[in-house]
């Protein structure tokens, strides 16, 4: 019997491709799938699996081949294109807005299953005001793993985090990712305190400026020597006399704006209460 190509040890299933015209050939011994020219049945590629692979079947509306390993108990998928072993991926990220997650260019959609290329280079983006905290695996296969920022790893040759936010993924499983927030944003807090400076700026500009004029009031108060005639070293009539000077005084002062409205009152208050509590001297 003729033997029209050499897969290259214990083939077991065969599968044709109709969208680029390939053959399949599952290879349990070596653990590979085999691509043939079906024109002259020459090897044009060949493949790693996982253990023993069996059964080729083809998703030709994809252009995905897949094969199932009995002995790993597992299923490799294959890129048809470009004959390259596939991983599919399911990405959580925590929360959604914590950042991104990039495979060789592609953006992973948080909770959305993806295929990529196998060792794919990925990339942990934190977004603004966010830092990447760590990343749960979990798989069929191998059991939860988590790994940490700033740490190497390379678990059952899953994932080899080259830095703080790279990657490389051989592994089918679900990553989940975390992101911490980095607390609350100076841009955030700015505005919060200019609108609290701007609520009470203008009741201390008023108080300093109260306490001011205040101050200042006094020592006019001072200058028309007030406190003085209110002792009882004058008698009525001279205590009257300087109680009608002071009153003289205070009324030129206010014309001539040397004190306000405000201050003329209060000061003109003042001598008429001192005018009425003064009892006369016997």
């Amino acid at each position: 019997m003729p033997v029209f190509a050499n897969a290259n040890l214990t083939p077991m299933d065969v599968e044709f491709n109709p969208v680029n015209h390939k053959i399949y050939v599952s290879n349990t011994e070596t653990d590979t799938i085999t691509e043939l020219n079906p024109f002259d049945f020459s090897v044009t590629n060949r493949l790693e699996t996982d253990h023993f692979p069996i059964d080729v079947e083809l998703n030709w509306k994809n252009n995905i081949i897949y094969i199932t390993n009995q002995k790993s108990k597992t299923i490799s998928m294959i890129d048809g294109e470009h004959f390259q072993n596939l991983l599919g991926i399911t990405v959580n990220i925590h929360p959604s807005i914590g950042g991104e997650f990039v495979c060789d260019t592609k953006k992973i959609e948080t909770q959305t299953f993806e295929t990529i290329k196998y060792n794919s280079e990925c990339i942990i983006s934190p977004n603004k005001d966010f830092t990447f905290s760590q990343i749960n695996f979990k798989s069929q296969t191998h059991n939860e793993t988590l790994l940490s920022k700033g740490k190497s790893f390379d678990i059952a040759s899953i994932i080899s985090i080259k830095d703080t936010n790279k990657l490389n993924l051989t592994e089918h499983g679900t990553y989940d990712i975390y992101f911490n927030e980095t607390g609350f944003p100076l841009e955030y807090f700015l505005p919060i305190y200019g609108a609290i400076i701007a609520f009470f700026l203008p009741g201390i500009i008023r108080f300093v400026s109260n306490y001011f004029r205040k101050r200042k009031f006094k020592e006019k108060i001072r200058n028309y020597k007030i406190n003085e005639i209110s002792g009882s070293k004058y008698n009525m009539e001279q205590f009257l006399k300087n109680i009608n000077e002071i009153r003289n005084k205070v009324r030129n002062d206010f014309y001539d704006g040397k004190i306000d409205e405000n201050e003329y009152k209060i000061l003109l208050d003042d001598l008429s209460f001192l005018e009425k509590d003064r009892e006369p001297i016997k």
